[in-house]
């Protein structure tokens, strides 16, 4: 998730417009974000690597986080969905990060799970594994 994030920072540090993102990522307004990938973001671009600048300010990351929210439509947690990525992060030994991505999709009957983190063409429950491309 992090590094699909990290094309959408890539096109700010590039100067690609907000308008350009918006028909890659959305087209058809048939994706979907969960709450935790805006948690993941914020926290990739902020974050310094040894003796490296973070990827962007926080504010501008703030700003960005915000504009997801209102381009995309946001999945939230429930309880379901924790006990969802229990039995996930179980039968599939994912990540407990990558549990909980997989049963976004899951939980919400999403067919396929944008994620370089997961199998391309695996089937993970109901869900199948897919290459962000764009």
């Amino acid at each position: 998730m992090t590094r699909t994030f990290s094309f959408i920072c890539s096109t700010l540090v590039t100067g690609a417009s907000s308008e350009s993102r918006q028909k890659c990522w959305i087209g058809d307004d048939s994706l979907r974000l969960s709450h935790q990938a805006i948690v993941e973001f914020v926290s990739a671009v902020t974050r310094p690597g040894r003796g490296v600048k973070p990827l962007l300010p926080r504010t501008t990351a703030y700003c960005e986080a915000e504009e997801l929210l209102s381009q995309f439509v946001i999945l939230h947690p429930n309880e379901a969905l924790v006990r969802t990525a229990l039995r996930g992060a179980a039968a599939y030994q994912l990540s407990w990060y990558d549990a909980h991505m997989w049963a976004y999709a899951e939980c919400y009957g999403l067919a396929e799970l944008l994620s370089e983190d997961f199998e391309q063409g695996r089937l993970y429950g109901t869900c199948t594994g897919a290459e962000p491309v764009c």
